[in-house]
């Protein structure tokens, strides 16, 4: 998920802990907003294909 991604880039980059959250918190963001893209469009083109 987002929050993992983001908390791996954090330990990786040796960024603290208090600064991390925000991070982590940008992640969960990007990847709910990826999943929702992509759950709209899937639908939109199975509305589309299914006519």
């Amino acid at each position: 998920t987002g929050g993992w991604t983001g908390a791996l880039i954090a330990f990786v980059f040796g960024i603290p802990p208090k600064k991390a959250l925000l991070h982590i918190f940008a992640g969960v963001l990007i990847a709910g907003l990826i999943v929702t893209i992509i759950c709209k469009t899937v639908g939109h083109v199975k509305f589309i294909i299914a006519g």
